[in-house]
C-alpha cells in the first residue's frame, strides 16, 4: 500500500470515468468495521486489476462516507470520481495497456447485426432427408389500378345484389 496524494481530475474526466462506470457493479463492500487492513488490501487489489471500481458502503451517515471516500483515495493514491448514496467510484491509472482512457467517453460495442432478408431459407427436416431444397414462392401481385378496378367492381355488384333483393322482398310482401 503506498502513500500519496489523491490525482486531480478535470470536470470532463470525471464525466468520462462516470460513464465507465455506470455498468460496473461493487467489487468491495464495506461494513460495519470500517476501514481495516483488510478492506484495505482488497480495494488495492481490485484497483490493480480493473482500475476503475466501484465500493458499497454500508453506514448510513453521509459525512462518514465521504470521508471514507476520501481517505480510501488518499491512502491508495486513486482518484474520487464519483459519490452518490452508498456506493463509492475510485479510479487510479493501471498499467499502459489499461482500457480505460479518462480522456475518452464510454462507448459500448455495437450490438451484432441481424441478418438481411436475403439470408438462406430454412430447409425442413422432411426437404433435406430427400435432398431437396426449400423453394421461396414467389406471388403475383396486382397493380394499385387493377386492385381499384376489382375493388370498384365488387362494390357495385354488392350494391346491385343487395337492391335487388330489396325490391324481391318489397314485391313478396305485396304479393301476400
Amino acid at each position: 500500500m503506498s502513500t500519496s496524494e489523491t490525482i486531480a481530475l478535470t470536470p470532463l474526466q470525471r464525466k468520462n470515468l462516470k460513464s465507465h462506470a455506470h455498468h460496473l457493479n461493487p467489487v468491495v463492500m464495506i461494513g460495519n468495521e470500517g476501514l481495516s487492513g483488510a478492506v484495505l488490501k482488497a480495494i488495492e487489489e481490485q484497483l490493480n486489476a480493473h482500475d476503475l471500481i466501484k465500493i458499497r458502503v454500508f453506514s448510513d451517515d453521509r459525512d462518514a462516507r465521504a470521508e471514507l471516500h476520501a481517505a480510501i483515495c488518499a491512502e491508495l493514491g486513486a482518484a474520487p470520481v464519483q459519490h452518490i448514496g452508498k456506493l463509492l467510484v475510485i479510479w487510479r491509472p493501471g498499467t499502459a495497456t489499461s482500457r480505460i482512457d479518462p480522456d475518452l467517453p464510454y462507448l459500448p460495442e455495437a450490438p451484432a447485426q441481424k441478418r438481411s432478408g436475403g439470408a438462406a431459407l430454412h430447409t425442413p427436416k422432411k426437404l433435406a432427408a430427400a435432398g431437396k431444397k426449400a423453394v421461396k414462392k414467389t406471388v403475383k401481385r396486382k397493380t394499385s389500378a387493377e386492385e381499384t378496378e376489382n375493388t370498384l367492381a365488387r362494390r357495385i355488384r354488392q350494391a346491385t345484389e343487395q337492391s335487388r333483393k330489396r325490391t324481391t322482398r318489397r314485391g313478396a310482401r305485396r304479393s301476400r
